[in-house]
């Protein structure tokens, strides 16, 4: 008993600490507030392009032009997507090249229960001026994407408002103030059934 106290249990000891390395430190990170991306657009369209491709949905599609509203009854396999979709992609942030020109809050509303992120241009000669994201608080799920461009040319301004609330409704206004003064609206909604 005395041979195993003076001489085993102490080489044990000293074998296992000898023998056990301890677990390199993880790196820290370099510049962690330059690495990243912003919010994609065209990620998040893809996600939703896959994960409803193929159901059956009925779509109202509403086109108002200036005051005068018209509306058709259309479904998922004959709406014009291509020309909806480019719309939403054209606003993609979600490039590195995108970091820093972006003010980024994010904000909780109990009222809706919701997480708010919140982008804003800093720079005026950006075409996506404003990104807001309105997700569920307890599963990040988004609920609604608003999205606002503008575009500057010599003869006129054509600002854009982008609406998104997933299988609710998707939403494209259009107003041009050309520089005579004259201005031209444009809404087109489309409801899903």
């Amino acid at each position: 008993m005395t041979y195993l106290r003076t001489v085993v249990l102490p080489l044990t000891a000293v074998l296992l600490f000898a023998t056990c390395k301890p677990r390199p430190k993880p790196a820290p990170a370099i510049n962690a507030g330059e690495k990243g991306t912003y919010f994609s657009i065209k990620q998040y369209i893809k996600d939703q392009w896959n994960t409803y491709l193929g159901q059956p949905f009925g779509i109202i599609k509403v086109t108002t032009r200036q005051g005068k509203a018209d509306s058709l009854l259309k479904n998922a396999y004959n709406l014009e997507w291509g020309d909806i979709l480019n719309k939403f992609c054209a606003t993609d942030i979600g490039n590195p090249e995108y970091l820093g020109h972006y003010r980024f809050d994010m904000f909780l509303d109990e009222s809706t229960d919701t997480r708010n992120f919140y982008y804003e241009a800093i720079d005026d000669t950006l075409f996506t001026r404003k990104l807001q994201i309105s997700a569920m608080q307890e599963n990040n799920k988004i609920r609604s994407i608003y999205i606002e461009t503008e575009r500057k040319t010599g003869t006129k301004d054509i600002v854009q408002k982008l609406y998104y609330s997933p299988l609710r409704v998707i939403q494209i206004q259009e107003f041009d103030a050309l520089a005579t003064g004259d201005k031209n609206a444009s809404r087109v909604e489309y409801f899903f059934l």
